[in-house]
């Protein structure tokens, strides 16, 4: 929403108009210094003034506000990264602080609602103690309600269910996971292959193959996404835990994902080097943090952004319908920050003093 310029306004259709500020005083039973006054931007009209101003323009009072209740996708990435830098340099309450601003000003503009929720939902999980955390969860849970609720935007409204979904699992409301997502039987429809499909037939051979692209893209994302959970509850059976760590290697061997997306990747093998810990495998654990130190460190990690690869090459247009575009969720310094981090957690203290554990430390403070 642009800032109210309603004298700016007055200014440019008054000129369309070919009147002067005389004739427009006149017609209004005003002073000319007052219209003056009000095109400088020194006053406003009175609100009595602005239906009789609205009439005789021919114009809504929105628009002869200025008024604006929604902002543009190009406007929504650059606050989105203007406010991820405010959460990772001056902490989580700065950045609340300006969100609250922006998703009242803009209450139903609801990509820009949606994503400054996704914004601080990152955000709570890494930079808030727990009693706030818990508030600000409850706080984000009516508010993807509220866009579920009211968003035209089906896509919008569908994935403030799972984000939802995500706020409850973070308060440990397991029940209401269930509830919320238990009923919701999806047949998949699959619209983007019958998009390319249709593409393909017209000879539209690159619409095509980004279509056909953004589709594996997604579902190679979705597969990555399952392994780390997938191996959790496998945990407990060594022969069948170490079948899905080859299938998580091979896909990320496959997909070439240590390019595509390696923070995918930094997180699947820091999760496997705790599972190793928790069955007592203290060498396989250094092994994979040792993996996990390499991706980090790895040219291909920053500047954090989505990306294709050899195999996914045309994936411009996939990551265009974000509205975030090839940013991620997250804010690059918080990201390294967390990297840093992982290390310090009291799962290691087993494996703390081996040589391989303090090269990946020292690789890692200089992130």
């Amino acid at each position: 929403m642009k800032e109210i310029m309603v004298g700016k306004v007055i200014a440019r259709l008054r000129k369309e108009k070919d009147i002067t500020q005389e004739e427009l005083a006149s017609y209004l039973g005003v002073s000319k210094p007052a219209v003056s006054k009000w095109e400088s931007l020194q006053s406003y009209p009175d609100i009595t003034m602005l239906p009789i101003l609205a009439t005789y323009f021919d114009v809504t009072i929105d628009e002869l506000l200025g008024y604006e209740p929604q902002m543009d996708k190009k406007e929504i990435r650059k606050q989105y990264m203007r406010l991820s830098e405010v959460f990772a340099k001056e902490g989580f309450e700065a950045g609340y602080r300006l969100c609250q601003v922006y998703i009242k000003k803009y209450y139903s503009c609801w990509p820009l609602v949606f994503n400054f929720g996704v914004l601080i939902l990152n955000s709570v999980i890494t930079q808030a103690n727990e009693e706030r955390r818990k508030e600000i969860l409850i706080e984000l849970v009516e508010l993807f309600k509220r866009i579920e609720d009211h968003s035209d935007d089906k896509s919008i409204a569908k994935q403030a269910i799972h984000l939802r979904a995500t706020c409850y699992l973070q308060l440990n409301m397991a029940t209401e996971v269930i509830d919320l997502l238990d009923d919701m039987t999806e047949i998949p429809m699959a619209t983007d292959l019958l998009l390319a499909n249709a593409h393909k037939m017209k000879g539209n051979w690159k619409e095509a193959v980004g279509l056909y692209q953004g589709h594996l893209y997604d579902n190679v994302m979705n597969i990555v996404g399952g392994l780390s959970g997938v191996m959790e509850l496998e945990a407990g059976n060594p022969e069948k835990l170490g079948q899905w760590v080859s299938i998580s290697e091979a896909v990320i061997e496959t997909f070439d994902l240590q390019t595509l997306h390696p923070s995918q990747v930094a997180t699947l093998y820091i999760n496997i080097a705790y599972l190793c810990i928790m069955v007592n495998y203290p060498e396989k654990a250094i092994e994979y943090i040792t993996k996990y130190t390499d991706v980090v460190c790895s040219e291909k990690m920053f500047p954090l952004k989505l990306k294709g690869n050899h195999i996914f090459d045309q994936l411009d247009a996939h990551f265009e319908k974000s509205d975030l575009g090839t940013q991620v969720p997250r804010n690059e310094e918080a990201v390294k920050q967390s990297m840093k981090e992982a290390l310090g957690m009291p799962v290691w203290e087993g494996i703390r003093q081996y040589p391989a554990f303090k090269i990946c430390e020292k690789r890692l403070e200089k992130l």
